[in-house]
């Protein structure tokens, strides 16, 4: 028992073993060798607000006692102790940080180290840690090397769940891109050339499951992973347009509408933390058909509003807010063969385009994120079935069954987060589903000379990285 002080600049060797019951302290940068084994019960005090203090132990160490040492990650540097031989026993580190808050390259700074490796619990810290934020840092042993015992600084897995945002959006926004035209039905008592005004509302709901993968790369580490990500969505909307029935005499219908509502996306992150999207929307389109060929455009703007409850990322209790925007736009065409009653086989196209962006957010005082710019580009191509029976002055049925094929040509996102100063960058990049299948049943109906109508749909997205199912119902008053 007793106390080594090392003066500033000293070197100080042993021959044989080394006994520490008491103290040894490093008044300024120097050296501790001990060249056999070293039994240390006391302390080992190499904290002077230096990070170049070296304990050099050449044979076995047993702990029982403490390790002080100060690090920097602005420098990358730390006091270290180095062991040549095994070590036992647990000892106790407690660490002091110098200067600003930076990620090391690696995401590892060594403070002890055993050539030949040591259990994980020989050397743990009383030094606390902040527990949220972007990167968490602990002392612990170094996961790519078990004889290295350090600051270890990992990504919140949280955070890798912002780049979810744009596509929990494009889910909730998928309800909006089913068409309207199969579901527009007019006056059939109404004369040639024109014009009549008609009030329509559809609501809609489901949930996804989508498998996304993601890559997040900076600072010397990578991470991937592909979690299946469940998506829950509703949406209503109401419209209104203008039927210019039959014109020329000749037959063609135009119908040229406005429209708007509100559609809201969530999903669950961990435990109780969730992520959420509320989205008002307002838009116009145009349909032009004949009772057999149709088409259809649609175009709409929508205000999204994230609320993003995750305390574990934002070290606050409550939501952060978070602001984006979209433009989005559709086109459909279909061509219906078969009688005005009775069976008939309808081929149809279709393609959505939307191109979004997320305003950036301030995670802590070190770190912050910026979304990528995203686009939906999903195009599908399939086939309905249906049958219609009843009269055009009474009750008309038409029950379907459709099966399409669905690609998706924006599979990938990309985004950013910084952290520290000098600021270090992640790229998080990440992808999902590439092709489905769709498969939908539903029916439609009309009634008092198609001065009232209605449908109900439900679909279901089936694909390598997507499942999911949608119900849509809604009704059509004509003027």
């Amino acid at each position: 028992a007793g106390t080594v002080n090392l003066a500033p600049a000293a070197t100080f060797g042993l021959l044989g073993n080394t006994i520490n019951s008491g103290r040894i302290t490093f008044n300024g940068a120097g050296t501790f060798t001990t060249n056999g084994a070293m039994t240390n019960t006391g302390v080992i005090n190499a904290q002077n607000n230096l990070t170049t203090n070296v304990i050099t132990v050449v044979g076995n160490y047993t702990g029982g006692g403490r390790f002080f040492a100060d690090y920097s990650t602005a420098t990358n540097s730390a006091d270290r102790l180095l062991i040549g031989g095994t070590a036992s026993g647990v000892t106790t580190v407690t660490l002091n940080r110098l200067g600003g808050v930076n990620f090391v390259p690696g995401g590892f700074l060594p403070i002890v180290t055993v050539a030949p490796g040591a259990a994980s619990t020989t050397f743990t810290s009383n030094t606390l840690f902040p527990t949220t934020g972007f990167v968490l840092e602990s002392f612990a042993q170094n996961p790519a090397n078990s004889g290295q015992f350090g600051l270890l600084q990992a990504i919140n897995p949280v955070a890798t769940s912002l780049g979810y945002l744009s596509y929990m959006s494009e889910a909730a926004s998928a309800l909006l891109d089913d068409p309207i035209s199969p579901f527009v039905t007019n006056r059939t008592d109404a004369p040639a050339s024109t014009a009549r005004f008609s009030l329509w509302m559809r609501v809609g709901t489901g949930h996804t499951k989508q498998t996304i993968a993601s890559t997040l790369s900076g600072g010397g580490v990578t991470y991937t992973g592909s979690p299946t990500v469940r998506f829950e969505h509703q949406a209503a909307q109401i419209g209104g347009d203008l039927a210019f029935l039959n014109l020329g005499g000749k037959g063609l219908n135009l119908n040229v509408g406005v429209m708007g509502g509100w559609y809201v996306g969530a999903t669950p992150v961990s435990g109780n933390e969730r992520i959420k999207v509320e989205t008002p929307f307002l838009g116009g389109y145009l349909m032009l058909g004949n009772g057999a060929f149709s088409v259809e455009g649609t175009v709409r703007k929508e205000w999204r509003h994230y609320t993003l409850a995750l305390p574990s990322l934002f070290g606050t209790v409550g939501t952060q807010k978070l602001d984006g925007s979209a433009m989005a736009y559709s086109f459909r065409a279909s061509y219906r063969v078969g009688s005005k009653t009775g069976f008939a086989a309808t081929p149809f196209a279709s393609f959505n385009y939307a191109d979004s962006k997320i305003d950036p957010i301030t995670i802590d005082a070190l770190s912050a994120y910026t979304p990528g710019g995203d686009k939906t580009k999903i195009g599908q191509a399939g086939l309905r079935l249906s049958y219609r029976g009843g009269s055009e002055t009474g009750v008309k049925l038409e029950p379907f069954a459709s099966v399409a094929r669905m690609e998706n040509w924006s599979r990938g996102d990309s985004s950013s987060f910084t952290f520290g100063a000098p600021v270090t960058t992640f790229v998080l990049d990440t992808n999902t589903w590439k092709d489905a299948m769709r498969y939908s049943v539903g029916v439609m109906g009309s009634a008092n000379g198609g001065r009232v109508s209605g449908f109900m749909v439900g679909n279901v997205n089936d694909g390598s990285g997507i499942k999911s199912y949608t119900l849509n119902a809604g009704v059509r008053l004509n003027f």
